[in-house]
């Protein structure tokens, strides 16, 4: 019985546990999209969890516009950016959120709408969050 809770207790309570976020805004400037992101990351466990640079980043695409679809199917995605993101925070304490924040011209030519895919990676765990935003 104690042994079965110490490693309830312990895979449980110590496994690393992040709760990642992103957030866009769009605002037209002539012929170029500025997108505004924050990104926000809080320790929700009871350690701390190493933020390793290396594939932890902000991917931002655009819509490939679909002319003459018959039916419903999936849309392209163009990728425009790949972005670093927490690299002032080699960890995250435990009740810890850190943010980043920064923005990106984007050109325009018809795009109808962005997505932000935010990773992040600690000693063989990931965690992703995703954001589609209309551009208007």
């Amino acid at each position: 019985m104690v042994w079965g809770g110490y490693k309830f207790y312990k895979g449980r309570v110590y496994r690393p546990r992040l709760e990642a976020g992103i957030t866009g805004t769009v605002d037209l400037q002539g012929s170029n999209i500025v997108l505004t992101w924050e990104a926000s990351l809080k320790n929700v466990g009871s350690s701390k969890v190493d933020v390793r640079d290396k594939g932890t980043g902000l991917r931002v695409y655009s819509a490939r516009v679909a002319s003459g679809v018959a039916k419903a199917q999936a849309v392209d995605w163009d990728r425009h950016a790949t972005i670093p993101v927490f690299e002032k925070h080699e960890w995250i304490e435990s009740d810890e959120a850190i943010e980043d924040a920064d923005s990106l011209y984007i050109p325009r030519d018809a795009v109808r709408s962005l997505k932000l895919d935010l990773r992040v990676v600690s000693e063989g765990i990931e965690w992703n969050e995703t954001e589609v935003i209309d551009v208007k």
